[in-house]
């Protein structure tokens, strides 16, 4: 970790190891976060047009009414952007048949009370505890049971208010099947089975849940008309607070609808390069303590905007970061959609004055030149009327009036994402 931080969380269900804070796992491994640019006639994005052709919708098989009707929305727009008709199923059936389970996209919609595949493979980062300790004991007595519970955003105490959840994941039936057919890989050169593997195209889980039935249709919404990838959501986007390690604040939320109009949202087309835009994630209070753990200056908002290039998930498991030492990073992982992805990404920190922007920068330097895999040497170099200071992982940072952007991208799209990038912010904030 950059920063030296490993996060070790008590969760309700047990221990489990965050380990991250999201500017760590960014700035570490060099693959910070990617940027739009400009080219051809840029095209607004839509990720379901992405995913559609290999999508499902689950929803519960006895899932109430306002559930299915926001599952049959959702369905309804996977179709009209390509999607087979045929996408809304019952999550008996998926869990009924590995095959169809694994070789799609599951956008599983309910509780895990209606839905039987969140009941299965709910969230580590959601915890309705009204439900899960109504036939439990708390492992410790000091622990709380009654809430609503979304880590990095805080616990809605107040059951009757509306509090939906989106978060993207690795589909644990594709995991389950790649294993499968690892392993008969394995067999001898001369059977059938290693002579025909082929790993699993990936495939992910979008969990779409909430409090209530209400709070997952406030979820779909949000996915269908706000972009939102990871995030909680609520009627009033109001947050419980306060702002902390595992709680945010209504003041600093940075709702998509928020973001500074520079942010680009079109997808990007050159040639066989692209960039796609894929959606927001909702900065957690994890994400806010490592900036500021790393820069040494609070941030008043963070955007994280998200993109695919037209490589989508066609990336190696793993690379070595750096051959001088036994460490690597996994490029797949890392273009995913989960809130722990750090890569095509685009990372924005708003703080209070442009003294302390230049500060944070500064301060990201000092901490990532401290690490047994530093980033120096560092150079400078100009773009569009933007400094940069990039290491030699190609980290790029820059500081503008009260802004804080990092930013890198692979090979042929870090040129044109970052010249464009550069010429909006160069053009909407002075220096």
């Amino acid at each position: 970790m950059v920063m030296g931080i490993s996060v070790r969380l008590v969760g309700d269900r047990g221990f489990w190891n965050a380990g991250f804070l999201t500017v760590s796992r960014c700035v570490a491994t060099g693959i910070v976060l990617a940027v739009l640019g400009a080219g051809e006639v840029p095209v607004k994005a839509d990720l379901l047009s992405i995913i559609a052709p290999d999508t499902l919708v689950v929803v519960g098989d006895n899932a109430p009414e306002p559930e299915m009707q926001a599952a049959q929305r959702l369905a309804a727009k996977l179709v009209e952007d390509g999607g087979p008709k045929d996408n809304l199923v019952q999550a008996s059936v998926v869990n009924a048949d590995l095959e169809k389970a694994a070789s799609h996209h599951l956008m599983v919609v309910g509780t895990e009370a209606s839905n039987r595949v969140l009941e299965r493979f709910g969230s580590h980062w959601v915890l309705n505890r009204d439900l899960y300790y109504a036939h439990r004991t708390p492992y410790e007595p000091f622990m709380p049971t009654t809430g609503y519970s979304a880590a990095g955003y805080g616990t809605f105490a107040n059951a009757a208010d509306a509090v939906g959840y989106v978060e993207w994941d690795r589909n644990p039936y594709w995991h389950y099947a790649s294993n499968l057919e690892y392993e008969a890989s394995k067999a001898p050169a001369s059977s059938t089975a290693a002579a025909a593997y082929q790993p699993l195209p990936y495939r992910q889980i979008v969990r779409i849940t909430g409090n209530s039935s209400a709070g997952v249709a406030l979820a779909v919404d949000a996915v269908l008309n706000r972009h939102l990838l990871t995030g909680v959501v609520t009627d009033k986007n109001i947050l419980p607070g306060p702002m902390g390690l595992f709680s945010i604040d209504t003041a600093h939320a940075a709702w998509p609808e928020t973001a500074p109009a520079w942010i680009p949202i079109t997808d990007l087309h050159d040639g066989d390069a692209a960039v796609l835009f894929a959606g927001w994630h909702l900065a957690d209070s994890m994400t806010y303590a490592g900036f500021e753990d790393a820069s040494g200056q609070p941030a008043l908002h963070i955007w994280r905007a998200k993109y695919l290039t037209e490589t989508l998930w066609n990336y190696a498991p793993t690379v070595v970061i750096d051959p001088a030492w036994p460490m690597s990073r996994s490029p797949l992982f890392e273009a995913s959609i989960t809130r722990r992805a750090s890569s095509n990404e685009f990372f924005v920190a708003e703080l209070p004055t442009a003294e302390a922007a230049a500060s944070a920068h500064d301060g990201l330097i000092a901490t990532l030149n401290k690490n047994k895999i530093t980033q120096a040497p560092w150079h400078e170099v100009e773009i569009s009327g933007v400094t940069w200071s990039v290491s030699r992982f190609d980290t790029h940072i820059a500081a503008r009036g009260p802004w804080v952007v990092m930013a890198s991208f692979d090979g042929k799209h870090n040129d044109m994402a970052l010249a464009a990038l550069s010429a909006a912010l160069a053009t909407a904030v002075a220096k």
